[in-house]
C-alpha cells in the first residue's frame, strides 16, 4: 500500500510540473496572438515529438523529454544590424558568430514569409514585455490559486489541546523514524510517558496542576518548566473530566 501511494504521489508530481509548464508556455502564447505576433509552434518538453496537432497556424504538441517547453514566435531575432559599409556589426566569427548568424538565418526562413507587422521584434516595448513575462506571471498567479484553495479550503495545522494522537513508545531522535519495538521482543522500547499516564486520542486538555490552559503553548511550556517532577493533567473526556 505504502509503495502505491508513493508511486501515485510521483505521478501525481510530474503531472502537476507537466501542468505548470504547459500553463506557463500558455502565458506567453496567449499575449503574443492577442497582440498578433505569429506563434508558429506550441510545445511540451524537448527531444522526439511523440504528438502533435495543427490548428490554424500553431502547432501544438507533446515532446519526449518533458523538462521544459517552447512556443516559437516568428521574428524573434531583429535582423542583423550593419554599418554604412553593409558589414554586419558586433559577433561575426568564432563559433559564436556562426551561431549567431546560423540563428538569425533559420529565424528567416518563416520571417520572410511574414508581414512586418506580425514579428515579435516589431512590436512595441510594452508589448514585448507583457509576452515575456506572461509565462512567469502564469506560475506566480498558479500558485497563489493552489496555495490559496490549500488555506481555504483545507486550512492551516495548527496545535491545540485536544489530542490527535498518542505516541506508543519513546524512540531516541538519533535513530530516526522506525516502527515501535514492544513486548515480548528483546529490549522493548520505554512506554511514552502519555501512553503511560492514560492519554486518550480525543481527550480535551482543561488544567495542569490546577491551572487552567487555554492554549497548547501555555501547556507546553507548563510540562518544560516541571520537568523531573510529577504533575497533574485533568482531561475532558466525552464530557467528564
Amino acid at each position: 500500500m505504502t509503495a502505491l501511494v508513493y508511486a501515485l504521489g510521483v505521478v501525481l508530481f510530474l503531472f502537476g510540473v507537466l501542468a505548470s509548464i504547459a500553463l506557463h508556455e500558455v502565458g506567453h502564447m496567449l499575449p503574443a496572438k492577442k497582440f498578433g505576433i505569429k506563434v508558429t509552434q506550441y510545445f511540451v518538453g524537448f527531444g522526439k515529438t511523440l504528438w502533435s496537432t495543427k490548428r490554424g497556424e500553431t502547432e501544438y504538441g507533446v515532446k519526449m523529454f518533458p523538462l521544459g517547453g517552447f512556443i516559437r514566435m516568428v521574428g524573434m531575432l531583429p535582423p542583423a544590424k550593419r554599418d554604412a559599409d553593409g558589414r554586419v556589426k558586433g559577433i561575426t566569427h568564432g563559433f559564436f558568430g556562426k551561431l549567431i548568424a546560423d540563428a538569425r538565418a533559420l529565424e528567416y526562413e518563416s520571417a520572410n514569409e511574414v508581414e512586418e507587422s506580425r514579428l515579435f521584434y516589431r512590436k512595441p516595448w510594452w508589448q514585448k514585455v507583457i509576452v515575456m513575462s506572461g509565462g512567469p506571471l502564469t506560475n506566480v498567479a498558479l500558485a497563489i490559486l493552489l496555495l490559496g484553495g490549500v488555506f481555504m479550503g483545507i486550512g492551516a495545522k495548527e496545535p491545540t489541546l485536544v489530542v490527535s494522537d498518542v505516541s506508543d513508545c519513546v524512540i531516541p531522535a538519533s535513530e530516526g523514524l522506525r516502527p515501535c519495538v514492544v513486548p515480548p521482543a528483546e529490549n522493548p522500547d520505554p512506554v511514552s510517558p502519555a501512553r503511560a499516564a492514560g492519554f486518550r486520542v480525543g481527550d480535551r486538555i482543561v488544567s495542569l496542576n490546577g491551572e487552567k490552559m487555554d492554549s497548547w503553548d501555555e501547556f507546553s511550556a507548563g510540562i518544560r518548566a516541571s520537568a523531573g517532577g510529577r504533575i497533574d493533567v485533568v482531561v475532558d473526556r466525552a464530557g467528564k473530566p
